[in-house]
């Protein structure tokens, strides 16, 4: 669906581990997502809450929140560049979980985001 406004996009260029990407492979194989760019999208729009909410990030000071940092490591050996575009709004929205989880590098954010996709809705195919 097109508008008749043009949002700005923006393009990110990050490493993947293998793995994720043979799993987003896997969703435009089977037709869930028409290219591995509208996946990350689609899941960086449901990650980036979740996340917000899963580390106390939205103004409940209960708790302190978790590193989510600590949880993940990346090594480059295993991975793949990728370029993708994202919208402007969404590159703002992680700005803002960078900013609050201290995690400041965007790339590090999707891959995270990914995994934690994969992890809850694909782990017996993924891990």
């Amino acid at each position: 669906m097109k508008s008749g406004v043009q949002e700005k996009m923006l393009v990110i260029t990050t490493h993947l581990p293998r793995p994720i990407v043979e799993m987003l492979d896997r969703l435009v194989k089977y037709g869930i997502y028409p290219n591995r760019a509208e996946a990350i999208r689609a899941i960086l729009s449901l990650y980036v809450p979740e996340t917000l909410r899963r580390y106390n990030l939205l103004g409940n000071d209960d708790d302190d929140p978790e590193n989510p940092s600590s949880e993940w490591s990346f090594r480059r050996k295993n991975s793949t560049m990728i370029s993708f575009k994202i919208p402007k709004a969404q590159s703002e929205l992680v700005d803002f979980m960078a900013e609050k989880t201290g995690i400041l590098s965007k790339s590090k954010i999707v891959r995270l985001a990914l995994d934690y996709y994969f992890r809850n809705h694909f782990s017996k195919y993924y891990l």
